[in-house]
């Protein structure tokens, strides 16, 4: 994923439909590949631009939301989440996004979750 300015010079001269399919494997679009690589200003400027922050894709993580707290992408998820993605979307393996949080050790995110019981699944999530 290029810098900010790439970014936007692909879409603003280019007329890049930002919620396109950019990979064939996973049917990745923009915004699942910037918060792979924790791209929180891309993500913000793709919201910005008509991205659908719940976009899905074929991989186990589904959204940009799942893909960021797998990648330990902490202030990406916490962004993700003020712009509005929905936390109540699960991993196509069936974890919530509370229990990826935990299981990525990322408690600030997983405190930031509705009705996320961080004490009671501390102890049982591997």
């Amino acid at each position: 994923m290029g810098d900010i300015t790439a970014v936007k010079d692909i879409i603003e001269k280019d007329g890049f439909d930002v919620n396109s399919i950019i990979g064939d494997r996973y049917e990745e679009k923009p915004i699942h590949v910037a918060a792979y690589y924790g791209r929180t200003d891309i993500i913000e400027y793709l919201v910005s631009k008509g991205a659908a922050i719940d976009a899905e894709q074929l991989g186990s993580n589904r959204t940009a939301f799942l893909t960021a707290i797998w990648k330990k992408h902490e202030d990406t998820a916490l962004t993700l989440l003020r712009l509005g993605a929905d936390p109540n979307i699960d991993t196509r393996s069936g974890l919530s996004s509370c229990e990826r949080s935990i299981r990525s050790g990322l408690y600030n995110v997983a405190k930031k979750i509705p009705n996320c019981d961080i004490d009671a699944l501390k102890n049982h999530v591997p």
